[in-house]
């Protein structure tokens, strides 16, 4: 439904834009003033462009990690029924009572034991801990898209053909824009992360929040402001061309 606030439009419109210059503008104008002339920007470059190469695709492996994972977990959310699916909500829920230090102190404990050397001390590690942290968040999202298909299309599939070709040729065309936008949500929320990264991420690799971090300790401030309007243009990037795509396949998906 939707209410007219009258004259008293404008002043509701006053809120959110004070919340809005004070959360996005203010900072980001005051990283501008800290990251000074052009030459700091190449000097950023220079040190964090490893870093941001890093941060990339491991973002990307992780959030596509996040969607193979959560696509099934969210389908049974969705369709099952009874106490088993108020079971499998909670477990859902429980990795948002764990801070990003306990969970890498977790994977640490977890992970560096002898018949795991494969995968400790590896970028794997960092991936599956980013998996860990923030699959509930893309459930969530692919959860919402679930329930827009009709249970009846699964049946009428299911008279034809097996479960596998029923999600291949039914369920992911439909649920494709769901899927990006947990996927995402999965690769900002990695792209961003630090405290787990902190404790996990490989010897002699950097993401660039740690990064970021590494230079905040040593002063250097000119380089903190310019490689964090790296990261944040490198979030609205990347935002802008999964959009991009989300609408393309809604298009296809629900028109």
């Amino acid at each position: 439904m939707v209410y007219s606030l009258g004259r008293r439009r404008y002043i509701s419109a006053l809120f959110p834009a004070v919340i809005t210059f004070l959360a996005l503008a203010a900072p980001i104008l005051a990283l501008l003033k800290g990251a000074g002339n052009l030459v700091n920007y190449e000097n950023a470059w220079k040190g964090g462009a490893g870093a941001v190469w890093y941060s990339l695709w491991t973002s990307a492996a992780s959030a596509g990690g996040m969607a193979l994972f959560s696509f099934p977990v969210a389908y049974c959310l969705v369709r099952m029924r009874g106490g088993l699916r108020g079971l499998l909500d909670f477990l859902i829920q429980t990795p948002f009572g764990a801070p990003s230090i306990v969970l890498g102190i977790g994977f640490i404990t977890l992970w560096n034991q002898p018949i795991f050397d494969a995968v400790y001390g590896t970028s794997l590690l960092l991936i599956l801990a980013m998996i860990a942290a923030y699959s509930p968040f893309v459930i969530k999202v692919i959860s919402a898209g679930i329930k827009r298909v009709d249970e009846d299309l699964e049946s009428v599939g299911r008279m034809g053909a097996g479960p596998l070709k029923v999600a291949t040729r039914i369920l992911l065309p439909l649920t494709a824009p769901p899927l990006i936008a947990g996927f995402a949500v999965g690769f900002v929320l990695s792209l961003s992360n630090l405290g787990t990264s902190l404790l996990v991420v490989a010897p002699g690799r950097s993401t660039l929040p740690i990064t970021i971090y590494n230079y905040l300790h040593y002063g250097a401030d000119e380089t903190v402001c310019a490689l964090s309007l790296f990261l944040l243009a490198l979030t609205a990037a990347s935002l802008a061309v999964l959009l991009l795509i989300y609408k393309f396949l809604s298009r296809r998906a629900w028109k």
